[in-house]
């Protein structure tokens, strides 16, 4: 099993240290801030998935058979000769920074400093690991790239913000940038109207002061917030019972940063974008009509009606700047961030030691002055680039796709297949945030469903009086709170290198919960003239590591469908743009808990199981319908329920969010 070859005349030499997966270092004749080499094979490839920018801020999945298909900007690949998987890993050292590229003949490797005068001979560039089952290959590859590097952290060992339990609201796609104090008010008023209070708001672009694309001071336009922050604060929490207030801001304060002159106690410097001319090029292919006047979200690599103006950045460094501002910001009530457009950051590391220490020093500053004001509640986006992911130590929620585009019917499939592939890998790193999404639209469901079993936060931007709370209330409970899944979801073996576009089949990811499992198949199709439908198997073990032998499988349409062993299948069948989730319950001595099945992932709303002496002690987060496979009908329940002998499913209609069942063995039935 040996898939990778690397080309004697590349330069590329394998690292003296050893682990299970294999380091390599570019040993150059002289120095160098660019390079591009021919540095190796694919021996036997049958299909590979690759997570690649098209966008500074953002990824897409590519699915190819061959190496010329690998496009440029390669972060990430998993490739398999039919039997062996092998991953490759272009590396950010300490100075240097590492993307792939394909050819006919081989992989190109490009190492980069971004900075003319920062020079490297040998820096590290690749890490590869092969095996023959890809989960276990990608956790160890991560410990043993947090281990070398020195400069990130696993998600496993960083704290989990507290608003990624909660259901939340982003005002952007509601209001774009048109947000007043009224329109807050408005969205929380109309939420808990209909029974569902936010646990979390996210006030996004437009609430600062500003000058064209400048920031000019710490506090809110007044024209927008005649009162400041702190009344915005007050109302949400004092009135709505809202538990978090986010606000959104750049890297550096606002697009193109802080207004020279407007804030004296920073030094502020004027630096024009530095762009590699093979990132030109790639813009260069752009025609005009794709280049949409959006920041971080156009089809081009940067924007340019941004990148043509300079950017105010604060030196020589970002922590005392945001030291300042988030000592404002905690004292107006607010209790997090979204930091937008980190991947920018790339672009102003000439003659300031290059794009990687650019990028860990405004990183450090972020995430410590979070830590410090804000107990890390941070939202970090944009940022769809290695240079940030293995930069961070504390940034734990991370978006992972372009933004939700509520009006663009083809984006709706590639949203979710994007998140399938980048969690893939990012998911080791960070939390996966696969964005908010508008109950309202008609793909809300499919969305809802998407983000009920992606393991990362859940929040909408509905516009007002527009919402579905039919969907919202599946993935949340009255108070605020969502049934999340434990671990971030990832894709299925058997669709690893599915393209739906191309392949006309369904997207199949799967995760769990503290207790038992869940499966999501989505239709990710899209044909404006066609309406094109899915078939095919889902399976139990399509759960990697699932543990058990017997399992109940729900499914979120169709209820019960039955007892399943471990290699048992069931089939699905959906239109475009539908999905359907299939809970997983394991059954130990006659039972299984189904879950509140009003949701969309209904063991995400059991928190907490007991079970001794035949007595089983659920604890919920909401008193909703609740459902147990039992073999049996219990002899009593704290709650009224119906047994239905046939199918074996006990429903349960409880008043309080604890429910016990005894099965004392005396109530079965001769």
């Amino acid at each position: 099993m040996n898939m990778l070859g690397i080309e004697p005349h590349s330069g590329i030499h394998m690292d003296q240290r050893h682990g299970v997966g294999t380091f390599y270092t570019l040993n150059s004749p002289d120095f160098f801030h660019e390079r591009t080499v021919q540095f190796g094979t694919l021996a036997g490839l049958e299909a590979f998935a690759s997570c690649y920018r098209f966008n500074a801020c953002w990824m897409y999945p590519r699915i190819g058979h061959t190496l010329a298909e690998i496009p440029e900007e390669t972060q990430f690949l998993i490739a398999t000769d039919g039997s062996a998987y092998c991953l490759l890993f272009p590396l950010v050292d300490l100075e240097t920074r590492c993307s792939l590229s394909g050819s006919r003949d081989a992989i190109l490797l490009v190492a980069e400093t971004g900075d003319d005068d920062t020079l490297v001979q040998n820096p590290l560039v690749l890490y590869a690991i092969e095996g023959t089952d890809p989960y276990d290959l990608i956790r160890i590859a991560a410990a043993e790239l947090v281990d070398r590097l020195g400069t990130c952290q696993l998600r496993e060992n960083k704290e989990i913000p507290r608003f990624a339990d909660l259901f939340g609201y982003c005002t952007y796609n509601a209001f774009l940038a048109d947000i007043t104090h009224d329109r807050v008010v408005s969205a929380l008023e109309s939420f808990h109207q209909n029974g569902l209070d936010l646990g979390y708001l996210v006030v996004d672009a437009g609430w600062q002061s500003t000058q064209g694309n400048y920031m000019t001071t710490f506090g809110a336009d007044r024209t927008k917030f005649p009162a400041g922050l702190r009344e915005t604060a007050r109302a949400a929490k004092e009135h709505y019972g809202l538990q978090e207030l986010l606000l959104w801001h750049t890297y550096n304060g606002y697009w193109s940063g802080v207004l020279p002159g407007a804030m004296p106690n920073y030094a502020i410097e004027r630096r024009p974008y530095r762009i590699p001319d093979r990132i030109r090029k790639l813009m260069a292919r752009i025609d005009a009509s794709e280049d949409m006047a959006a920041a971080t979200a156009g089809m081009n690599f940067f924007p340019t009606h941004i990148i043509d103006e300079p950017a105010g950045i604060v030196t020589p460094d970002y922590r005392q700047f945001y030291c300042d501002f988030y000592s404002y910001l905690r004292e107006c009530g607010v209790d997090g961030s979204k930091v937008d457009a980190i991947a920018w950051v790339e672009c102003f590391g000439q003659n300031h030691g290059g794009r990687v220490r650019m990028m860990r020093q405004v990183m450090a500053s972020i995430e410590d002055t979070s830590a410090q004001c804000f107990g890390g509640e941070l939202i970090s986006c944009s940022c769809c680039s290695n240079d940030f992911l293995y930069n961070t130590q504390r940034a734990c929620v991370t978006r992972t796709s372009i933004d939700y585009f509520p009006d663009i019917p083809e984006s709706h499939g590639m949203h979710v297949f994007t998140n399938a592939h980048t969690s893939f890998w990012m998911g080791e790193f960070i939390l996966p945030d696969w964005d908010m999404f508008q109950s309202g639209n008609t793909a809300g469901e499919f969305h809802a469903m998407s983000r009920a079993i992606s393991g990362g936060p859940i929040y909408c931007t509905d516009e007002i009086g527009k919402q579905r709370f039919d969907i919202l209330r599946r993935v949340s409970t009255p108070d605020g709170r969502i049934g999340r899944c434990i671990v971030p979801a990832r894709i299925t073996r058997d669709t690893l290198f599915v393209d739906p576009a191309r392949d006309h089949a369904a997207i199949k990811v799967f995760s769990r919960n503290h207790i038992g499992y869940v499966i999501g198949v989505f239709n990710c199709c899209h044909d404006s003239d066609a309406l094109i439908h899915v078939s095919g198997q889902a399976r139990v073990e399509d759960v990697h590591g699932i543990v058990g032998e017997q399992f109940h499988v729900h499914s979120f349409r169709k209820g019960s469908l039955g007892v399943y062993a471990r290699n048992g299948s069931w089939p699905y069948d959906l239109a475009m743009m539908e999905a359907d989730l299939f809970t997983l319950s394991p059954i130990e001595d006659g039972w299984a808990v189904v879950g509140l099945v009003e949701k969309y992932n209904p063991l995400g709303f059991v928190s907490s199981l007991a079970y001794a002496d035949r007595t089983l002690r659920l604890d919920l987060l909401e008193a909703d319908t609740l459902v147990l496979w039992c073999e049996h009908a219990p002899r009593s329940v704290s709650a009224p329920y119906e047994y239905h002998e046939k199918d074996h499913l006990l429903t349960i209609h409880p008043h309080h969010t604890t429910v016990v069942v005894d099965f004392a063995e005396d109530s079965y039935a001769e």
